[in-house]
């Protein structure tokens, strides 16, 4: 776990951290202690795009959060052997304590994956969010194999269904020291099923046939109190929660997308590795957005 160059990009571009403009006490949780896992360079990168000074992006990460506005900081753990001070069973659905609705901001930097009951570990995150509050997330999607007890399909994520909780941003993006690119996982080109054969999208789908680790950063949104029954039991795979209730499963095919479909039925259809490598790795790379 640590606030790597993905994270703390995420942070900033997607505004959830922001300079504050005059005296604030916004509280911030971490899941699990997180540690500046960034290279010198990476921090080099940060500072000089979001002018940032050097040394607050070279700190720790409870200096990095003072420095956006959160004065009040805890860490959550199973146990305190690494200083937890908020001290949580994320397999057990979440009951009231003391810090119920208290933070503004959680940000889980690569625990989820490691949680028997992943859909429980979130409804004990958004237990704990104010309302109006946000939760960041990093995750594991794909060619993770034996990191931690899951890898997410970004199904997972379009698919939680409750009026509570809405999915502000999602962006798929290779784990690579110097990848300053991402994947818009709320567009509709990435999330279309364009053949009626998938259980996730046509385009992530692609990822399967490339050499990349993929990891997901998710920015939700708090909009009323959790309910509970409705967020652990309704939320079910999105295409077929479509077709149960005989909504349109296929996106309005444009152009592009006819295109689309005309190259990606070419990589699925061969049987050369390599020409699947490398029409996934152009098909992929022309639906790129930079950080940077």
């Amino acid at each position: 776990m640590g606030l790597n160059f993905a994270l703390l990009n995420f942070l900033i571009h997607s505004e959830t951290f922001q300079k504050p403009s005059g005296s604030t006490d916004k509280r911030i949780l971490e899941i699990g202690r997180l540690k500046n896992s960034m290279s010198k360079k990476q921090k080099k990168l940060i500072s000089r795009k979001y002018s940032i000074p050097y040394e607050v992006v070279n700190s720790d990460p409870h200096a990095i959060y003072r420095y956006f506005g959160f004065k009040t900081i805890n860490t959550l753990d199973i146990d305190n052997f690494e200083g937890a001070d908020v001290i949580v069973n994320l397999n057990l659905i979440p009951e009231r304590n003391k810090y119920f609705e208290y933070f503004d901001l959680v940000i889980d930097g690569g625990t989820s994956e490691h949680i028997y009951n992943p859909l429980i570990a979130l409804a004990n995150y958004f237990s704990l969010l104010s309302k109006d509050g946000h939760l960041i997330q990093f995750v594991p999607v794909h060619n993770y194999i034996d990191h931690g007890l899951y890898q997410f399909s970004p199904t997972f994520f379009w698919s939680i269904n409750t009026k509570s909780i809405q999915l502000d941003k999602f962006h798929l993006s290779y784990r690579h020291k110097k990848q300053n690119r991402y994947f818009d996982g709320l567009d509709d080109l990435v999330k279309a099923h364009l053949f009626k054969l998938y259980d996730g999208s046509a385009m992530v789908n692609l990822f399967r046939f490339t050499s990349k680790t993929v990891v997901g950063l998710t920015k939700w949104s708090k909009k009323d109190n959790l309910d509970l029954v409705e967020f652990i039991f309704n939320s079910n795979q999105e295409i077929y929660r479509k077709k149960w209730n005989n909504d349109e499963i296929l996106f309005k095919l444009s152009f592009n997308h006819k295109i689309l479909r005309f190259f990606i039925s070419f990589v699925y259809k061969s049987n050369f590795t390599l020409f699947k490598y490398f029409f996934a790795r152009i098909i992929l790379r022309l639906n790129e957005h930079n950080y940077f």
